[in-house]
């Protein structure tokens, strides 16, 4: 007790009083401390990375979304192009087979 001064005594979990801790153990406290708040720290860093990530993933769906829907009009186009296509080839086909059919008809009549 060196200059009159006395720590108050502290309370472990048990209740029973113990002596104030000794430099040594504060300076392990504090080095503890000073680990957990690196370890803190960078765990906050990754987070925020991880944010950072997550974020562009959902960016990059967005886009593709956008894409997709570009590309699923442009497929629709193109199947309503090939269907008029279709009707257009059968209705050439028919007119070719009436005057194929006229044509015999012709044929025939000369030959008789």
């Amino acid at each position: 007790q060196i200059m009159g001064h006395v720590s108050p005594p502290t309370s472990t979990p048990s209740g029973k009083r113990s002596a104030p801790p000794t430099a040594a153990e504060l300076v392990d406290l504090q080095v503890q401390n000073n680990g957990l708040m690196k370890r803190i720290e960078r765990m906050k860093s990754e987070r925020e990375a991880q944010d950072k990530r997550m974020q562009q993933v959902n960016e990059d769906v967005i886009d593709l979304q956008k894409v997709k829907e570009d590309l699923d009009e442009r497929l629709h186009k193109k199947n309503l192009e090939v269907r008029e296509l279709k009707t257009d080839l059968m209705r050439v086909t028919e007119e070719a087979r009436v005057k194929e059919a006229g044509l015999r008809l012709q044929m025939t009549d000369a030959d008789a």
